[in-house]
């Protein structure tokens, strides 16, 4: 593993932590100021959430447990993805349940010398089919 893809991962981990306990202060440290949060409802346009709108939900958005079962990340110069099988168990927000089982992927960017989060695309997993019997 090389040293950028420790850090995404130690940065990701910890980014996530900080929403956990819904820590503003800590979670901004770990996000670009351009930083989108995108979340794919099927049927609906895709929901954009600057980094202010985000930052402002934050406190409301009560996790009370969440796992990342595997993650993925690749690295090209000073910018990095992450992809996630997330779970959460959450109060409903806005109306709309929000536990359950995520992809997610973020973007990471490095700025001097730190790595920033710059978006993150939030999407239900796919349920797997149903076993079918054998013949």
């Amino acid at each position: 593993m090389s040293h950028a893809e420790a850090a995404v991962r130690e940065a990701e981990q910890q980014w996530n932590a900080a929403i956990l306990r819904r820590d503003v202060a800590a979670a901004k440290q770990f996000m670009a100021p351009e930083y989108q949060l995108l979340v794919g409802i099927e049927g609906r346009d895709l929901s954009r959430f600057p980094l202010g709108a985000w930052l402002a939900a934050l406190p409301n958005y009560v996790i009370h447990r969440q796992v990342i079962h595997d993650m993925n990340v690749s690295v090209w110069g000073d910018v990095a993805v992450a992809t996630l099988a997330y779970s959460q168990d959450a109060d409903p927000w806005n109306g709309r349940d929000i536990s359950g089982n995520f992809m997610i992927t973020d973007v990471w960017v490095l700025r001097d010398g730190r790595w920033l989060v710059a978006e993150r695309h939030s999407s239900r997993l796919e349920k797997a089919p149903s076993a079918q019997p054998r013949a």
